[in-house]
């Protein structure tokens, strides 16, 4: 089996491209952004502690990208491309995401580890969100923990990405959350060995964005 890295977010589109990828690739490390001034998941802004959990409970290495705030975009694309020589020294030859439908990010991501060897794999492309949400919610659970407050109310911050959550999304957003309405944290699931134990703190507006903080029990 070829050894293969998840990019990993802590949310719900990576967790189900880690589940998808399982058959056919031995998955060999879990890879997240964290910004080093805050030690927290990049856009999701989840504590690291968090996400080194998962990976515990997963039983899975957990590979930490750390990218200074703010991160121009030199600086981000040299970060992947020392990340892109980590991985193939270590005989991890391809990488995982969870993108679905976003024609211009899958085609960033390809054009950018291009030259470096390694083979790209997206397991929900081309799938239907509210299927792959629902997909989703038979094999795991997450809580919302951050909105783009532009496109969804602030209320939905923090709660559980449940069937009851889903139905009460307006009609324009994407049940996965893809348009980057929301962004999720898995804290339990098939091949987990326990649930990350958690409890809600406060939330905190950035810019148009509202995060729940999660706080580790």
């Amino acid at each position: 089996m070829r050894k293969a890295a998840v990019s990993w977010s802590s949310g719900k589109d990576s967790y189900l491209a880690l589940l998808k990828s399982k058959k056919n690739y031995k998955i060999s490390a879990l890879v997240v952004t964290a910004t080093m001034n805050f030690q927290r998941v990049s856009m999701h802004g989840v504590r690291l502690e968090l996400v080194k959990r998962q990976a515990e409970s997963l039983g899975i290495p957990l590979y930490v990208v750390y990218i200074p705030f703010p991160c121009d975009n030199n600086t981000y694309e040299r970060k992947m491309l020392e990340l892109a020589t980590t991985l193939i020294s270590n005989e991890i030859d391809t990488l995982i995401f969870g993108d679905i439908f976003l024609e211009d990010i899958k085609k960033y991501r390809e054009d950018l580890f291009y030259s470096t060897g390694l083979n790209l794999h997206f397991p929900l492309w081309g799938k239907d969100s509210k299927y792959l949400a629902v997909e989703f919610l038979e094999k795991a659970k997450a809580k919302i923990v951050c909105i783009d407050s532009s496109l969804l109310n602030a209320s939905f911050a923090g709660r559980e990405y449940n069937r009851k959550t889903l139905e009460s999304l307006p009609k324009e957003v994407d049940w996965c959350g893809e348009n980057g309405e929301f962004h999720t944290f898995v804290y339990y699931g098939e091949g987990f060995k326990e649930e990350i134990k958690h409890k809600l703190g406060e939330s905190e507006k950035f810019d148009r964005f509202i995060y729940k903080d999660l706080l580790p029990l």
